[in-house]
């Protein structure tokens, strides 16, 4: 909607390129008592990649366990290169991350003890999309934010999750991890939150004016539930006085949201 309205936008990082997607799945009759600990699967996992048997770029499998005690939780598919503002790029990713899944279930079956029987017991419906555009607002925060834990007295948000780039670049493989302190946070002002280009748009969600690094960090649920519930307290105050969002006092507007019970 800010693209086609004409509002100005970044994509990527600074060669264009958007963080992988990811499409989880769960796979169910695992013998847990019988995995190997960390350390050894992620062995298991690099002799998959060398012999073939997988084709995911991923630098190392990420799993979880789940309440269910013959569940595995897996993060861990990793589509480089395509664009998911593209409906054939994104197609075309969905039906590479699901090719990883049969390799990877095909794989653990015959290579990781405790997965001789494992079915798959869910996927995601759609394939995870980290990144896309990022709408450029009044406020704009950049990596050094993140390494200031900057603060600001109109801050609509707080975040501690940590800068988590999963490497955008096709060919390559790796990502970054920057972690702050648990006691420490950085805040988003309101000004990231409303387009700068239009009178009458506030973003809500992950598509804030924030850099490469910052979103890699905001992008997770809490925070972009936390920006959404102030980008849309801030279109109803915009109506009700019948004003544009950029009218608006950022104070104000942060301290209705912890009248709300936001934390902030």
């Amino acid at each position: 909607l800010a693209a086609v309205s004409g509002c100005e936008f970044e994509l990527g990082d600074a060669e264009g390129h958007c963080q992988p997607m990811t499409l989880c799945f769960k796979l169910s009759h695992v013998r847990r008592e019988l995995m190997p600990n960390w350390e050894a699967f992620q062995k298991l996992y690099k002799d998959g990649q060398q012999s073939g048997a997988l084709s995911c770029p991923r630098e190392n499998v990420l799993y979880f366990a789940h309440h269910d005690e013959d569940v595995i939780h897996f993060n861990t598919t990793r589509v480089q290169g395509k664009s998911a503002v593209d409906g054939i790029e994104l197609s075309d990713a969905e039906v590479e991350a699901r090719k990883q899944l049969r390799e990877y279930i095909i794989w653990l079956r015959a290579s990781v003890p405790g997965f001789e029987q494992a079915q798959l017991h869910s996927m995601g419906a759609h394939i995870g999309v980290r990144e896309t555009r990022r709408v450029k607002g009044l406020a704009y925060l950049t990596r050094e934010d993140f390494v200031k834990r900057s603060k600001f007295p109109d801050a609509i948000s707080r975040c501690n999750y940590p800068i988590d780039i999963h490497c955008p670049t096709p060919g390559k493989s790796g990502t970054e991890l920057v972690h702050m302190e648990s006691s420490e946070y950085y805040e988003i002002p309101y000004g990231c939150v409303v387009a700068k280009d239009i009178s009458n748009l506030t973003i809500g969600g992950r598509p804030i004016s924030v850099d490469h690094a910052i979103h890699s960090s905001m992008r997770v649920m809490p925070p972009a539930c936390t920006v959404g519930q102030a980008a849309g307290l801030a279109a109803a105050l915009s109506s009700q006085r019948n004003c544009s969002p950029a009218k608006l006092d950022g104070c104000e507007v942060r301290k209705k949201l912890v009248e709300m019970g936001a934390y902030l």
